[in-house]
Parts: structure tokens; C-alpha cells; sequence
């Protein structure tokens, strides 16, 4: 069972919700705020809260380091961190997943922050900093993580070579710079329509050991996701070569076809 200490002054903060959100398996591993060394949340840990103006970053320690706080910051958060951020404390993980439902294979691409951030409002509302940013980009909130979600407008996902990735929202942004590896079957599905499922959240790549992340405990981690809230996701055109412009190369309803007829 997860061991996790906040203090009032945090709870107050942050909310119950998020407290119990902590005891997730998506936060299971973590990296100590004070000391930089890994821990595990079945092990006491404290909920330290690094406040800087209208972002709060909520983050856990070893009890041992640290008791439970909020540290104020009289400055802007830090770059990538941000809403704006180029996703450089980002982990990718590529895979291939079987479904019951139409398409039946599906390529996706995973991308969720190493630290959860917040925006806090006037009126005490805690906003997620990257489902906001992603969804006001186009993304849309999955209501389940088998969902097959629609055309992201404007997407695409670059990939200069086999081991990284450049994923750019409709305005030119980046919202993905950095490693991505690209298997052989992964690869295959997604040059086969010039196209990929993109999904971003809270779920745990961080904290489920690698040799842990098969795919029906993916399959469940993106359902736990779903469910609470946390996943965005997109159907984003994956061009050839430089931008290509807005969209992908078929049209919406050609694109469809392709997809129902490939990934089988």
C-alpha cells in the first residue's frame, strides 16, 4: 500500500483529489525532490510543492529527506515545465496494440511529463498544465483508452531518423522534441497510411519498471487514464520529410478508409 504524507497546508492546496490521485500506480516510482534518487511511494514519502507564480508543481520526496511542504518561488516556472514547453522532460514509448474493435491494430505513440504541473486559478480550480495545453491545441479527452479518437487538425509527428521524434501542434509548436524508438511494425502501420495515434497523460511510463510494461498492462494503464481523467489523444498525420502543411495528404474520409483497410 502507497505511504504517502501530505501535510494540512498541502491538502489545502492541492485538494484530496489529487492526494488520492498520487496513490496511483502512475506514480508508484518517483524521483526525490531533495535528493534526486529514485523511491517508491509503498515506501513513506512526503507531497512537497514547488509553488511559482500561478503554477504549482506537486512533487514527492523520501519522508527521510524532507516532511511535507510548499516552497515558494517568487519566479516564472521554469521552461519545460511550462504550458509552452518543447517536452524535453518527456518520456516517449512507441507500441503497437491489438483491439476487439475496428481498427484492430493500432500504432501508437505515448508521451506523458515526468512531473505533474498545475495552474492554480483565483477561485482555488487546479488546471492540469499539459492536458490543458494539449486539448487547447486540438487534442480531445479519451473517455476510454481502447477509443479510437478522431483527426487531430493540424498534427504531425516528424521522424528524421529511426530513434527520434519531432511532434508539432497546428500553430508550428513544438509539443515533442527527443528520442523515440521506432520499431519495425510500429513503422510499418504508420508509413502504410502516413499516420499514428497520439496520446498524452498522466500514466504511468515513469513509474512501471520497463520489464513490467507489456502490452496488456499498457492496455490497462491507458484504461486507469481514461478513467480519471488524464489521457488526450489524437489521430495525427505522420508526413514524410519536411512539414508538409496542415493536415495529412488524404482527406479525412480517404484517410478512414485507408486505416479500416491496413490496420488489421
Amino acid at each position: 500500500m502507497p505511504d504517502i504524507r501530505a501535510s494540512a497546508e498541502v491538502v489545502a492546496l492541492i485538494g484530496i483529489e489529487s492526494l488520492r490521485e498520487l496513490e496511483k500506480d502512475a506514480f508508484r516510482s518517483y524521483e526525490c525532490s531533495e535528493c534526486g534518487s529514485p523511491g517508491l511511494t509503498t515506501d513513506p514519502a512526503s507531497v512537497v510543492v514547488h509553488r511559482y507564480r500561478g503554477i504549482a508543481m506537486v512533487r514527492l520526496a523520501h519522508a527521510r529527506c524532507t516532511h511535507s511542504k510548499i516552497v515558494e518561488f517568487d519566479a516564472d516556472a521554469p521552461p519545460m515545465i511550462g504550458p509552452e514547453g518543447d517536452g524535453a522532460d518527456m518520456r516517449a514509448m512507441t507500441l503497437v496494440l491489438s483491439y476487439r474493435e475496428e481498427p484492430r491494430v493500432r500504432p501508437l505513440l505515448l508521451l506523458e511529463h515526468r512531473v505533474e504541473t498545475a495552474r492554480l486559478t483565483s477561485g482555488g480550480e487546479r488546471i492540469r498544465v499539459t492536458m490543458a495545453a494539449v486539448l487547447s491545441h486540438g487534442l480531445a479527452l479519451m473517455s476510454a483508452g481502447g477509443e479510437m479518437p478522431d483527426l487531430a487538425e493540424g498534427w504531425q509527428l516528424l521522424r528524421p531518423d529511426q530513434a527520434s521524434a519531432l511532434l508539432l501542434v497546428p500553430d508550428g509548436g513544438v509539443a515533442y522534441r527527443g528520442g523515440c524508438d521506432q520499431p519495425d511494425e510500429w513503422t510499418r502501420l504508420v508509413d502504410a497510411v502516413g499516420a499514428c495515434i497520439v496520446l498524452v497523460g498522466t500514466i504511468g511510463l515513469y513509474a512501471i519498471p520497463d520489464e513490467e510494461l507489456t502490452a496488456s498492462r499498457v492496455d490497462q494503464m491507458l484504461a486507469e487514464a481514461a478513467q480519471g481523467g488524464s489521457l488526450a489523444g489524437g489521430l495525427v498525420a505522420c508526413p514524410h520529410g519536411e512539414p508538409s502543411g496542415p493536415g495529412p495528404v488524404l482527406s479525412p474520409g480517404e484517410l478512414a478508409g485507408e486505416i479500416r483497410r491496413l490496420w488489421r
